[in-house]
């Protein structure tokens, strides 16, 4: 991503065009790596997200009890901090990812729709406008749409109601269609960001997934067709296997993130039920559709997808820790009090020592002994692992290793390869080091627009495939052996950061230790989660070349 945005590439479906484009503004900025600078646009986005979401909590707060002072203050500053300390929203506000910035417009889509609920005529115009941008940005957001179309309809028949009972029926429907037309203006104004991706694509930035210069690749990265059958498959997956199905432990993931806060969470819930229905069903919702589609794709970073029910579960926990904090307040006074208002602070940070692999590494297993995880030495680490550089070390030392003017291939065994080809291509793009050695992703052979990348940078002739993977992933190192590594080699030699080989390769050509990297994957850095750390790259550097001329005729 930071590639991508210093290049104004497009770098991954579904395009993220308002994320390249604003990441772009803070790369700008005079201090700081590339990287760094865009580590930072998350954390400023995480921070703002945290205004927004205790001015929300407050907000429904308030106006559920009825009060204001310490009551609606502190629960509210608490349930915000609480929430952008999960380790899941904590890991994506110092990496440069797309869902900080989803987490900021989450958080605000949740503050304008309550207010929308209160004052329509007042925010229907920024809702419309804020919620076209967030759709644009990703596409989980379209969860939401039901929430916002039931409130929108409810203030179109107020609306034309009252402007019919003021003058007559052809007046009310020509105020309706106004509004209408002002309304989808703002909510479609964030759509020709789409425009981005054909202008860039025919510039043909150094990232340019799926080279979207035509309607049809267009369409394949924003249907992020890559991944069309992601969603079918868990599906198809959960109810076939809904019996041995542990989904009680999706559904508890999201309370397990909060440790100890996941009981005034569940106090709050009642509360909610009770005292505010609507509010109560509008939580449920929100959170079973989120965590239901998060449990149909299952993908390598799924742990992502948690981040829409830990913001929605800031609501039930406010109310939880304004029902305790109000039972307190009937008891005691003063010094008590305040004592008790300290504690409460002090809680927010409890999300801050849960592990990052315990709660959200629940994959098939049983939930850990420790219902409420809480290890010091996770703080730690947490704060430790902001000034994590093995990615560029990683990067550096691969470099080091492999001689100049040999190409490298990464990714031999998934189809995305993120982790072994991405440090390497940020390196040569942003920092432009080791421009000689033409990098070469595997894991992206099968698509057209990657091999005619690869057609005009190594001078292959590696015939169209239509975007059709290999039917499996013996006759994949086949076909990558035939049209990409055996002509390589013939020429000089190749590289590879893929561990091991394919055994059927070490019989046709020599297969050499160029060297071995520091990096070690079973020592992560502590806001990888267990569930992704299979996708890390290994030590080994191998030179692949033909052994001899005879065997090379």
């Amino acid at each position: 991503m930071a590639a991508g945005a210093w290049t104004l590439g497009v770098p991954h479906p579904t395009g993220y065009s308002s994320y390249i484009l604003t990441t772009r503004l803070f790369q700008w900025l005079p201090f700081g790596t590339v990287a760094f600078r865009g580590h930072l646009f998350s954390a400023v986005c995480a921070s703002l997200s945290c205004s927004i979401l205790f001015l929300f909590l407050y907000r429904c707060l308030s106006e559920g009890i009825g009060e204001k002072g310490s009551l609606t203050l502190v629960p509210a500053a608490a349930s915000a901090f609480a929430c952008i300390l999960t380790p899941v929203i904590w890991s994506q506000a110092q990496i440069t990812e797309v869902y900080a910035l989803f987490v900021l417009q989450f958080a605000l889509l949740l503050l304008l729709l309550y207010e929308f609920k209160k004052n329509p005529a007042r925010v229907f115009a920024p809702l419309a406008f804020v919620t076209g941008l967030a759709l644009m940005h990703h596409r989980l957001i379209v969860f939401l749409l039901p929430i916002a179309g039931i409130l929108f309809v409810t203030f179109m028949n107020r609306e034309f109601n009252a402007k019919r009972n003021r003058t007559n029926t052809t007046s009310a429907l020509l105020h309706s269609s106004r509004i209408l037309c002002k309304t989808g203006f703002l909510f479609f104004i964030p759509f020709l960001l789409l425009l981005y991706y054909p202008l860039r694509a025919w510039k043909n930035p150094p990232l340019n997934w799926y080279d979207p210069d035509t309607p049809h690749r267009l369409l394949q990265l924003l249907s992020g067709e890559q991944y069309s059958g992601v969603l079918q498959n868990g599906i198809r997956n959960v109810l076939h296997n809904f019996s041995s199905f542990h989904l009680y432990q999706f559904f508890a993931m999201p309370l397990l993130c909060y440790s100890w806060l996941a009981i005034p969470i569940l106090i709050g819930l009642f509360v909610l039920f009770r005292r505010q229905l609507w509010m109560g069903l509008t939580v449920l919702y929100i959170f079973v559709v989120y965590q239901l589609f998060m449990i149909c794709y299952l993908v390598g970073d799924w742990q992502v997808y948690l981040i829409p029910a830990l913001i929605v579960l800031t609501i039930p926990l406010t109310f939880g820790l304004a029902s305790i904090l109000t039972a307190i307040q009937k008891k005691w006074n003063g010094f008590a009090y305040k004592t008790f208002l300290l504690l409460f602070c002090i809680a927010a940070l409890l999300p801050l020592f849960v592990p990052f692999d315990e709660p959200i590494g629940l994959i098939g297993q049983s939930l850990p002994p420790n219902p409420f995880p809480l290890s010091f030495e996770s703080a730690i680490n947490r704060f430790l692992s902001v000034y994590d550089a093995s990615t560029a070390d990683y990067a550096e030392q691969v470099f080091h290793l492999v001689p100049p003017g040999i190409p490298i291939i990464t990714g031999l065994f998934e189809f995305s390869a993120d982790n072994e080809y991405y440090p390497l291509l940020y390196q040569q793009i942003v920092e432009q080091k080791r421009l000689d050695s033409p990098l070469i992703g595997a894991g992206f052979l099968y698509l057209d627009w990657y091999r005619r990348e690869m057609n005009r940078l190594l001078n292959l002739d590696l015939p169209m495939r239509n975007d059709q993977r290999s039917l499996d992933r013996n006759h994949w190192h086949e076909d990558t052996w035939q049209t990409v590594v055996l002509p390589l080699i013939i020429r000089e030699s190749l590289a590879s950061t893929s561990h091991p080989l394919p055994s059927d390769w070490q019989s046709r050509c020599r297969i050499e230790v160029a060297g071995m990297t520091t990096f070690d994957r079973n020592k992560a850095p502590a806001n990888i989660a267990w569930s992704y750390r299979r996708y890390l790259p290994f030590r080994y550097i191998y030179r692949l070349s033909i052994p001899s001329a005879e065997n090379k005729e």
